[in-house]
């Protein structure tokens, strides 16, 4: 069973998928200086961790698009400029009447295999096999 799944989400009049690698693991936890069991963390059932800077490192690592080779690529570049970027369409997403609070949960959903939960009906699982890499 593959730990990775793919989300779509629609951001800024795109269409996206969110899905998160080993690579973007490593580097969320890197970007964040917090372990990846502790980004989704509720008390509640509210996030504890919500806020803009977790959310925009989550877009900007796990937004994905596939290419004319259905291959998945990172929508933004993997540096200060491609997070800047990721922010630019949080933004519009907001602006457009989207809510963050959506947006964490769809990067959950995306999430949920790293923290063992079962895939849901109609999720693909595909991994990256064949796929070239994907690293930041």
């Amino acid at each position: 069973m593959s730990v990775v799944r793919s989300v779509p989400v629609e951001m800024a009049g795109k269409d996206y998928e969110l899905r998160f690698e080993q690579p973007d693991v490593i580097a969320l936890e890197d970007d964040l200086k917090i372990g990846y069991v502790f980004l989704f963390r509720m008390e509640q059932g509210v996030p504890v961790y919500l806020s803009l800077k977790l959310v925009r490192a989550l877009i900007h690592r796990g937004l994905k698009v596939r290419d004319d080779r259905g291959k998945f690529r990172y929508a933004f570049p993997q540096g200060p400029k491609g997070a800047d970027e990721a922010g630019a369409v949080i933004e519009q997403y907001i602006s457009d009447g989207g809510k963050i609070v959506d947006l964490w949960k769809n990067c959950y959903d995306a999430f949920a295999g790293w923290f063992g939960e079962s895939k849901e009906s109609g999720e693909s699982g595909e991994g990256q096999d064949g796929d070239e890499k994907n690293s930041p």
